[in-house]
């Protein structure tokens, strides 16, 4: 009875440390074997690369109000926005309940 016991606790010793070592190996990271070769795609793709320079001179529009950095007055701003953002200088909002 007693090695019978102790032949089942040496199995299930072996059978965790089997377990634990597979887990073990199974997170190691993967090795790196090359670098993806982009040159073809930069020859498909190269000459539609392009380069926007926009230089802005002048005054703003006559009865055009907004504040110093060039964004719109909050009463310009859309509904939607106004929902999303809060908006320094804008009267607090309905809150509603919210679900969460």
């Amino acid at each position: 009875m007693n090695t019978q016991r102790s032949f089942l606790n040496t199995n299930f010793f072996l059978g965790l440390l089997a377990v634990f070592g597979l887990a073990l190996s199974n997170t190691g990271f993967a090795k790196v074997t090359g670098l993806p070769d982009f040159t073809s795609l930069v020859e498909e793709a190269g000459p539609a690369v392009v380069n926007i320079r926009v230089t802005q001179f002048g005054e703003a529009f006559p009865g055009d109000e907004g504040n110093a950095q060039g964004q719109p007055s909050p009463e310009d701003m859309p509904e939607f926005f106004r929902r999303f953002f809060d908006v320094p200088g804008m009267p607090p909002r309905n809150q509603q309940p919210r679900r969460g």
